[in-house]
Parts: structure tokens; sequence; C-alpha cells
């Protein structure tokens, strides 16, 4: 999972995806200045959340996903 991670982050050009949690939070990642990984993937898996003005730090063993983000979410399709 941290290699697709890092693949996603590394694109060019860079596309949007989305990180899922096993406690069911989703972080959609927008820029790859958003996310990083400690060198060796130790010390976890760091996530800005902009709207909240914070950074979220949680264990890579708890993501339970990673790809690209759907551009027709039922949100999207809503508007």
């Amino acid at each position: 999972m941290i290699q697709k991670l890092r693949k996603l982050m590394a694109a060019d050009p860079f596309q949007p995806f989305t990180i899922s949690l096993a406690d069911g939070r989703q972080f959609d990642i927008q820029s790859p200045d958003l996310v990083w990984i400690p060198a060796g993937g130790r010390g976890g898996l760091h996530i800005f959340v902009p709207e909240k003005d914070w950074i979220e730090s949680v264990n890579v063993m708890l993501m339970s996903s990673v790809g690209y983000s759907s551009p027709n979410t039922p949100e999207e399709s809503a508007a």
C-alpha cells in the first residue's frame, strides 16, 4: 500500500486521489504537498487538512485503500 501511495504522490501530471482508513475516515488529496511519509515509512502518514488547518497523523497500517478519486462522485452529480 505504501508503494502505491508513493506512486500516486509522484505521478506526473498529478491526479487527485483518496486515502481511506480502516475507521471509515477518508482524505481527498488534491495536491502532493498535502501528504507525506517520513523516510522509510516510519513515523506514520501525515496529511494536511486545509479545511481544518491541521495535520492528521495516522499509522500507515490503518490505510484500507488508496486510489484515484472518482470523477463522478454522488456529490458532484447532484450539483
